[in-house]
């Protein structure tokens, strides 16, 4: 098999790789700057809620608010104090798999790994690619 045709292909599709994470970068850092210096321009806005601030022919619609984020521990601590159905609307359980834990079932324990696995969606992420360059030899 000549493996010539494909290394000729696959650097062509690493070099446009490259050229385009360099491209998205650069889009990005000035896609940053255009944003900041449109929020500059806003001046003071509401630290939740919608702002329009029109220009010409378009217009920034602004969405502001806060990120709430919740500490488990001191939740816990405070829980006997929240009455159960104001605690139960307020605040959702999320439970999350330990992907770790999930495979030594499947390894160890396939009666047990059935139970569980039909309560778990599983489907293919898209495949990651990151370039490293090769060092000088």
């Amino acid at each position: 098999m000549n493996i010539a045709p494909i290394t000729q292909s696959l650097d062509r599709a690493l070099a446009e790789l490259e050229a385009a994470k360099a491209a998205e970068t650069e889009a990005t850092l000035r896609r940053n700057k255009a944003e900041s210096a449109i929020l500059a321009l806003a001046g003071e806005l509401p630290t939740e809620g919608t702002y329009r601030l029109p220009a010409g022919d378009l217009v920034a619609v602004i969405q502001t608010s806060i990120r709430r984020t919740v500490d488990a521990d001191k939740l816990n601590a405070i829980a006997p104090q929240i009455p159960e159905a104001i605690g139960k609307r307020l605040f959702r359980w999320k439970p999350e798999l330990e992907t770790r834990e999930l495979r030594y079932l499947e390894a160890n324990e396939p009666q047990l790994y059935g139970i569980v696995a039909a309560a778990i969606t599983a489907k293919p992420a898209k495949p990651s690619i990151r370039l490293v360059r090769k060092e000088a030899a």
